[in-house]
Formats: C-alpha cells, structure tokens, sequence
C-alpha cells in the first residue's frame, strides 16, 4: 500500500501471478500418485495370488512325487507279474523285478529295446505284437495269452494286458504292460484235454467192439478189415 504525505492510502500496489497451470500440474501428479498406488495395491494382490498358486502347485507336485513314489515301490514289490511300461512306439520305458524274474532281462538290457522280442518269430510274422497296441490304443487294453520268450530263448505261456495310457488332457502316452507267467496252469489244462481225447477214443473203441460181439457191422468188423488202432482192444 502507497500513501500519501499526510500518511492517507493512496493506492495498493500488487502482483498477479496466473498460478492455473502450477494447479493443472500438481492435479495430475496427484492423479498419477493415486494411479501409481492403485497399480502398486493391484501388483501386490496379483504377487500373493501367484505365490498362493506356486505353493499350491508345489504341494501338488509334492503329492504327486509321493504318489509316484508309492507306485513304483508297490510295481517293484510285485515279483509274480512283469509289470513294465512302453512308449507309443512300442519300446520299453520301464521295469519292474517281476519282470526281470519272469524273462531274465535286466533292466538295463531291456529298456529302449522293442517289445517284440518277447514274441515268437511266427508271431512277428502275422504282426502280433503291432496288432496288440493298435488294439490297445483304440479300445483302451488288449488281452491275450501266448507263447513268449525269455532271455535265454525258453518260453513259457503267458497271460498278457495291454493298457493304453492318457493323461488328464486326453493325450496318449503310451502303454503299460502286465505279463503272468501261466505255463504250469496250461500245461495242467492240455494233460486234462489229452486224458479227456484219450477217454473219448476208449469210449468209441469199447462202444465199436460191443456192436462187432453183438454181431453188427459184420463186413467192417470181419478179421483183416479192424482197424489197427482198435485191434489193440
């Protein structure tokens, strides 16, 4: 404020000074902390959820290890079936005790080597073993039983499941493999066919030589015309 000689005011003097864009400035460096924030609070929500689904994953995981873990001791522990694995090609992936106890492999001569050296070369020929995993894969297992051979080139009957294997997608993977070693129960099974054979001829001949002694079929019964297998009766 001026005044006069007298001491009275006589004018105001004053500056103006435009200040719009120093506000204009300090809203948008609000709105860009407050952007900032929100990104920050949005950041940290996404962090705990991620790290809530890696520990949910790991414990998954974790679960999983043991589960596999688990199976592969009870595979292991099992010694009266070949249990092995194959990949879609047919190649073994795996195996188990019982498998190197029923055919004499190893594991480590065995897995990468193709299954069909389990076969009878006759059965290679007529395309068993392909025909078994096409099976397999298309209806999800394939039963069989068959001549096999063992690493020493003996054989033994076996009773064979092929399983096809998916995972949770659908994908196929491959195929697992049970083999039972079944050659006492088939060799009980064709000395029981052989003796039922055996009675059935016995029963013929004993039939045959009644009708010849009750006087019947004379001309095919007459001497020289008996058959040699029943001469014997």
């Amino acid at each position: 404020m001026v005044r006069d000689e007298r001491g009275r005011p006589w004018f105001i003097h004053g500056l103006a000074v435009d200040i719009t864009e120093l506000r204009e400035t300090q809203a948008r460096l609000q709105k860009a902390h407050e952007e900032a924030r929100r990104r920050a609070d949005e950041l940290e929500a996404a962090n705990t959820r991620l790290r809530f689904q890696i520990a949910e994953r790991e414990t998954a995981e974790k679960r999983l290890r043991e589960s596999e873990e688990k199976f592969r001791l009870l595979v292991e522990g099992v010694k009266d079936y070949a249990i092995f694995m194959l990949d879609p090609g047919g190649y073994v992936v795996s195996w188990n005790k019982g498998a190197e106890r029923l055919k004499g492999y190893s594991a480590d001569d065995i897995i990468g080597e193709h299954f069909s050296k389990f076969y009878l070369a006759e059965d290679i020929r007529r395309g068993l073993p392909a025909a078994g995993l096409r099976i397999a894969r298309s209806e999800g297992r394939y039963q069989a039983e068959g001549w096999r051979l063992r690493k020493d080139g003996s054989r033994f009957w076996a009773n064979v499941l092929i399983s096809g294997l998916t995972d949770k997608t659908g994908q196929f993977y491959g195929f697992a493999k049970l083999t039972r070693d079944m050659t006492e129960q088939k060799l009980i099974q064709d000395k029981l066919q052989e003796s039922e054979r055996l009675a059935a001829i016995g029963t013929t001949a004993a039939v045959f030589r009644s009708d010849c002694s009750a006087g019947f079929n004379l001309g095919i019964c007459a001497e020289g015309n008996l058959s040699p297998r029943f001469s014997a009766w």
